[in-house]
């Protein structure tokens, strides 16, 4: 007679038999999914032909870069095991991914290593982003995820900045092209001192566009500081490494553009608390001299001094307000001396003057006659655009 098994038996030779097999990576779409308070994760793989329960705990949720959902297909690491209560096999995944990611993480390091090696992330070619611009474009769509953050931060730091919004599309197919276009309107523009490219955070397909060797090589090539704030603080794009700043959020974008005008509307709320606070040590001191006098006499001219003293009182107070007014009015002075001074200094207001700034084939300004070599070729920036010329002598 066949040896008589027990469930526990035969359930734990399962049990061995299949968490014997190690770790395997495997492909299927997402059927369920059910996000536990816990933090573990429990969803069902499945293909064409079976289902797979599947369960991630906790420690290991915490390194996914997306949020499965019903529907995702995705490719799981993991082992098999078995619960002998309920006599259930199960996945227990390791690491998940969308899939065709990996395929998409080789593509982005092999055109990384590329324009790396070729030069286009290199420090020196960076345009330095202006301490006090006066006129932004901001590229991105109107419904954009973090367009209203960085509008906050312009509204509470500086109103006063000339802001256009040039529409582009900002997922799908198509954006690297979408944007493209908008950076050529920009240059239609007239007086932009900085452009921001900005859009929220998303998964690495969602930000793929912004990978596109086309949209680096123009950004590369463009004339005007180009600020980039595309997704969240984790995310990279090639478009980060060719701009003039990356900026790890669209607030943060903003708060670079911005960030001249913060630190003088902070000299400026400084000296008005320093203003505020004196002036009411002033009052302060006269209201407890006009009591001090009051009270010294009243018993003894009480009419007669009371009045002189509140004449005195009065004229005390109202040349406080008259010093007052004049700080304030000396303080507008001073920023609006400040505002002239850094709009006739901007390089391109110097240049309407006919002054021009020539560089040489390596990109440096010519200082000296010396500079220039028979055959060189040379960039002419003027402040309404530049022009190409060739060195025929250099006597």
């Amino acid at each position: 007679m066949d040896k008589i098994y027990t469930i526990s038996d035969i359930t734990q030779l399962i049990k061995v038999r299949l968490e014997s097999m190690g770790s395997f990576t495997l492909e299927g779409e997402i059927s369920e999914i059910k996000f536990h308070g816990s933090g573990h994760l429990y969803f069902t793989l499945k293909d064409e032909g079976a289902v797979l329960p599947c369960v991630m705990w906790r420690t290991y949720t915490r390194s996914l870069t997306f949020r499965p959902e019903v529907g995702n297909h995705v490719v799981a690491s993991g082992r098999l095991s078995v619960y002998p209560p309920h006599g259930r096999y199960q996945m227990s995944v390791d690491s998940m991914q969308p899939a065709g990611v990996g395929n998409l993480y080789e593509q982005f390091e092999a055109l990384k290593k590329q324009l790396r090696k070729e030069g286009l992330f290199d420090e020196d070619h960076k345009k330095p982003i202006p301490l006090y611009p006066r006129n932004l474009a901001i590229i991105s769509s109107e419904t954009a995820a973090g367009l209203q953050d960085a509008e906050r931060i312009f509204l509470q730091y500086a109103p006063h900045v000339n802001r256009c919004l040039i529409p582009a599309r900002m997922q799908g197919h198509g954006t690297a092209e979408s944007v493209i276009q908008a950076l050529k309107k920009v240059l239609l523009m007239k007086n932009v001192d900085l452009v921001l490219i900005i859009r929220g955070g998303g998964s690495i397909e969602d930000l793929w566009e912004f990978n596109r060797e086309i949209l680096a090589r123009t950004v590369y090539d463009y004339p005007i500081p180009v600020i980039s704030g595309i997704g969240h603080e984790t995310d990279f794009t090639i478009l980060d490494f060719v701009a003039d700043y990356r900026a790890s959020t669209p607030t943060n974008a903003a708060e670079i553009a911005c960030r001249g005008w913060k630190e003088i509307i902070l000299y400026l709320n400084q000296a008005e608390a320093r203003l505020t606070i004196a002036a009411e040590n002033v009052l302060r001191q006269a209201e407890d001299r006009l009591q001090y006098l009051s009270h010294r006499y009243t018993t003894r001219l009480p009419g007669t001094s009371i009045t002189r003293y509140t004449e005195k009182i009065d004229g005390l107070i109202h040349r406080l307000n008259h010093e007052v007014n004049r700080a304030f009015t000396e303080l507008s002075h001073q920023w609006e001396h400040l505002d002239t001074t850094l709009r006739l200094t901007h390089p391109r207001e110097v240049m309407k003057k006919g002054y021009a700034v020539i560089k040489g084939p390596d990109g440096k300004a010519y200082t000296s006659k010396n500079d220039a070599r028979p055959g060189d070729r040379f960039t002419v920036m003027m402040h309404d655009g530049d022009f190409q010329g060739e060195v025929l002598n250099s006597e």
